[in-house]
């Protein structure tokens, strides 16, 4: 399912998607960024084929990407899932 992107930055998709959302619920001290002192939930993604410095491809391929593409997620900091090299 594409999605036009045309109209919003990929900063911009990144940052409601994390310290917006994060805002909204009044939870902005707690998480929504990489700071110290805040839970660390992190979804870490292979973007395999993507520029790196193509910011606008970034953000199409986080929102056009689905489960097969996170490799490791963590929760308060401790590793909940990773996927193994067999898969």
């Amino acid at each position: 399912m594409a999605r036009d992107l045309t109209g919003i930055s990929a900063e911009d998709t990144i940052g409601i998607l994390t310290l917006g959302g994060a805002t909204a619920l009044g939870l902005e001290h707690e998480i929504g960024s990489l700071d110290r002192g805040k839970w660390a939930d992190i979804c870490v993604m292979e973007l395999a084929g993507v520029d790196r410095h193509a910011r606008e491809q970034v953000a199409e391929a986080v929102l056009e990407a689905d489960s097969s593409a996170i490799s490791t997620t963590l929760v308060a900091g401790r590793v909940v899932f990773r996927r193994s090299d067999e898969e």
